[in-house]
C-alpha cells in the first residue's frame, strides 16, 4: 500500500488505515520548498507522526530536483530506508509554469546520484518525468 499525502493530520489517517490492514506500506510526502509540506508544516513532524504505524519506507514525492537536498538529511534522519520521487513540471497545464524545473535526463540521473549517497533507497520520477529519465535512472544503479 502507499499512501501520498499534503498534510500531517491526512497522513496519519492514512497510515492509520494502511497500518490495520496488517499489509507492509510505504508513506511519501508531498514537499514543494525545503523540507516542509505543501501545509506548511515540517517534513519531520510528518514523519514523526507516522512512525508509530511503522511504514515500511517514507519518502518525498512531487518536488522539483531541486528541492530535494534539504529534505535528505530530515529523511535520513528519522531511522527508516527512504525513497525520493522527484518532479519536473505539474500533470495540470496551468499549474505547470509554478512546478516546472527544466531536466534533462542525464541531470536528473546526476540528481539521483546525490538522493543515493545520502542514504536513499527508493528513487523515481514523477509528474513530468520521462521515459528517458527513468532510463537514466536505470542506468545509474546498474553502473553501481
Amino acid at each position: 500500500l502507499l499512501a501520498f499525502e499534503y498534510d500531517v493530520l491526512l497522513t496519519v489517517a492514512a497510515a492509520r488505515a494502511a497500518h490495520a490492514t496488517g499489509l507492509a506500506f510505504h508513506v511519501s510526502f508531498v514537499s514543494w520548498r525545503s523540507a516542509e509540506l505543501l501545509s506548511g508544516e515540517p517534513l519531520a513532524a510528518g514523519l514523526a507522526a507516522v512512525a508509530p504505524f511503522a511504514p515500511l519506507s517514507v519518502g518525498v514525492n512531487c518536488l522539483p530536483p531541486s528541492a530535494v537536498p534539504a529534505c535528505l538529511p530530515v529523511l535520513a534522519g528519522c531511522g527508516l530506508p527512504f525513497g525520493v520521487y522527484a518532479n519536473l513540471g505539474a500533470p495540470l497545464a496551468q499549474a505547470a509554469a509554478m512546478h516546472s524545473e527544466e531536466c534533462t535526463p542525464e541531470q536528473f540521473a546526476a540528481h539521483a546520484r546525490g538522493w543515493l549517497q545520502a542514504g536513499a533507497r527508493l528513487i523515481g520520477g514523477c509528474c513530468g518525468t520521462r521515459p528517458a529519465h527513468i532510463r537514466a535512472l536505470a542506468d545509474l544503479l546498474a553502473a553501481r
